[in-house]
């Protein structure tokens, strides 16, 4: 369980909240309307409530929504927030499911705590808005490797997303790339016999970035 100075220190990194003084960072963790929940590894986490939710340990694996393959659109660790891009939109639908991972625990800061923040702190406010703007350009990023033609076009986008290669399971990647597990060992085979990418065990590398580049 984290105390109070250990999620101030969390929310003064994040970009939300960075830019708030110390004060009002006391104020929040401080707040009755705010708590800690936890949910065991695989478990999904329900909002249960419209809110901001910080990962305090763990980490949260977000799915897209639909039928067919689950497609991991992305992997939020320890430090991460999630919950604000619908916390305004007006209605309470989720449109991704969210699986803790190495059992993930979460602090959760309510609507009415954020509206207020909103309203009474323009730096916050701006925050708030470049990292919706933010998260809007990972999405749309998100939705053309997922949309390229075939699966090694989808496989070099996610990599050259990836600053400094990835390290799962080849299960994880083919679910972040909604495609099924033998289309993804051809496309690693592909990469790396024309020798743009090595894989080592669960670590793959970039190689030739400009020639990821090309076959996009």
């Amino acid at each position: 369980m984290f105390d109070n100075l250990e999620l101030t220190a969390l929310l003064k990194k994040h970009p939300i909240f960075g830019s708030l003084s110390d004060e009002k960072l006391t104020m929040i963790v401080s707040d009755t309307r705010c708590k800690i929940g936890t949910a065991d590894n695989g478990e999904d986490i329900s909002a249960n409530g419209l809110g901001l939710f910080l990962i305090t340990s763990g980490s949260v694996l977000v799915f897209r929504k639909g039928t067919g393959l689950p497609v991991l659109l992305q992997r939020l660790g320890k430090g991460n927030v999630f919950g604000a891009a619908s916390l305004f939109g007006g209605e309470n639908e989720d449109v991704t499911i969210l699986r803790s991972e190495n059992g993930a625990s979460v602090f959760f800061m309510p609507i009415e705590l954020i509206t207020e923040l909103v309203r009474t702190d323009s730096g916050f406010a701006m925050s708030y808005i470049a990292f919706l703007s933010g998260k809007i350009r990972f999405l749309n990023r998100r939705m053309s490797e997922l949309s390229a033609p075939s699966v090694t076009q989808k496989l070099a986008a996610f990599l050259l997303r990836e600053e400094n290669g990835i390290a799962q399971t080849k299960v994880k990647l083919a679910s972040a790339l909604g495609v099924g597990r033998a289309s993804l060992y051809r496309a690693l085979d592909e990469l790396t016999e024309s020798g743009l990418i090595s894989v080592d065990g669960k670590s793959v590398t970039v190689i030739d970035s400009e020639g990821l580049s090309n076959i996009i």
